[in-house]
């Protein structure tokens, strides 16, 4: 049973390592919509590179491979 249990634990940890992650994910994407509705952040005639590192600076989260 202790073997078991430790499994369950493992999946317990994977699970709410997943979910925050998707809660930071739309935490960014709310953060991100609101600041183009209101103005503070123009995409407008940007470049890519010069876009990410304005999110960056604004203490926005990267994700890998994207």
């Amino acid at each position: 049973m202790p073997l078991r249990l430790h499994y369950y634990d493992l999946r317990k940890q994977r699970l709410a390592a997943q979910l925050s992650a998707a809660l930071l994910t739309l935490e960014n994407k709310t953060r991100f919509v609101l600041m183009v509705i209101d103005g503070t952040l123009v995409l407008f005639r940007k470049k890519k590179a010069d876009l990410v590192l304005e999110l960056q600076t604004l203490g926005f989260a990267m994700e890998d491979g994207g």
